[in-house]
């Protein structure tokens, strides 16, 4: 689930898609695919091709479409298995608008796991 909150007005139908660049190793951006170097800001890719290249070699979790509403919008983004233990959230904003703003005090990602009911199983 993730709550966006938006700069500015934004258009229905834009689209946020989220990834995850999973790593068995706990060490920031070492074996992750698509290299993210585990610093908040702008992901540029791996260095050798575009974002549209790289974001390839990422685990997709799920999109989020925007509505026009202008402020925080709340959606549930998808339900994904992590393929290791570790990893980094790639946030691809191919809204065109600028997330947040100045004041991201309603913005969140919530990842809450789905664990099997054990007694369900017995």
């Amino acid at each position: 689930m993730a709550a966006l909150e938006y700069f500015t007005a934004i258009g229905a139908g834009n689209v946020i898609i989220f990834y995850w660049s999973w790593s068995d190793n706990s060490v920031v951006s070492d074996g992750n695919p698509g290299k993210p170097d585990g610093v908040d800001g702008a992901w540029t890719g791996d260095g050798t091709g575009t974002e549209l290249e790289t974001v390839k070699q990422l685990q997709y979790i799920g999109t989020f479409t925007t509505t026009p509403l202008q402020g925080v919008q709340i959606a549930d983004v998808g339900v994904f298995a992590p393929k290791a233990r570790y990893g980094q959230l790639i946030v691809f904003n191919e809204s065109g608008i600028l997330l947040c703003g100045t004041d991201d005090i309603e913005s969140a990602v919530l990842m809450s796991p789905i664990v099997d009911d054990i007694q369900a199983a017995a």
